[in-house]
């Protein structure tokens, strides 16, 4: 009677003991949603070396761009159809298919900055002149903001595309694409996932002319 009771009385006492714990691991895996989507909005595993910062943090007229990205009202603001807007992309070898861009139309049809347009980003993803950053081994997803180097980089890229052919550039658009290049102040690098998390990077060249920033060139070609 004494063995009876005795395992009746353990049976009991292990079932009391369960009903917490399963408490327990209910309100742990609770917990871990919660962290799982803190991470998702503002990363804590950042690189040794980078400073991210957010969208108040980066100078005036990035955040203006920044905000303007989503909506096509405001970003049709930063096509300038006299300077001209340029979209690089890969072509056959090593020449560069290149294309005048004159419509928020033309912009959106690129699926890479359709990505760009429609991605939400968490607070502390940006970065600003960053050292040492390799555009083909960036160390983090973000956007990084780079003051632009004083060099032919649009022009450069469409001799290289008319070499495919043997053509030449005419006198005016040497003027255009050497007026783009001397106005580009700011280089962002796009790094984001895709809808399968592979990361999508590619550079927006923005100019300054006469006081107002716009889209001087949107370079899509890898490494």
């Amino acid at each position: 009677m004494m063995k009876v009771f005795f395992s009746l009385f353990l049976s009991w006492l292990l079932i009391g003991c369960q009903s917490p714990k399963s408490e327990v691991i209910t309100v742990d895996s609770t917990v871990l949603e919660k962290v799982d989507t803190a991470i998702d909005e503002e990363p804590t595993e950042i690189p040794t070396g980078l400073t991210p910062l957010t969208r108040e943090e980066i100078p005036v007229e990035l955040q203006a761009f920044m905000n303007a990205v989503p909506t096509i009202d405001l970003l049709a603001d930063y096509i300038n159809p006299t300077a001209g807007c340029f979209l690089l992309e890969e072509g056959p070898g090593v020449y560069p298919v290149i294309t005048e861009v004159n419509t928020m139309e033309d912009l959106i049809a690129d699926s890479e900055f359709l990505l760009f347009m429609n991605t939400s980003y968490p607070a502390r993803t940006y970065y600003v002149n960053q050292p040492a950053i390799d555009f083909c081994n960036l160390p983090a997803a973000g956007i990084y903001f780079n003051t632009s180097q004083k060099d032919n980089h649009l022009l450069d890229a469409y001799r290289a595309s008319l070499a495919s052919t043997e053509d030449s550039l005419t006198d005016e658009l040497e003027t255009k694409l050497t007026t783009l290049d001397a106005a580009r102040i700011w280089l962002v690098i796009v790094n984001v996932a895709d809808k399968t998390g592979e990361l999508i990077t590619f550079q927006i060249h923005l100019a300054q002319l006469d006081g107002k920033i716009f889209i001087a060139a949107i370079d899509t070609r890898g490494c």
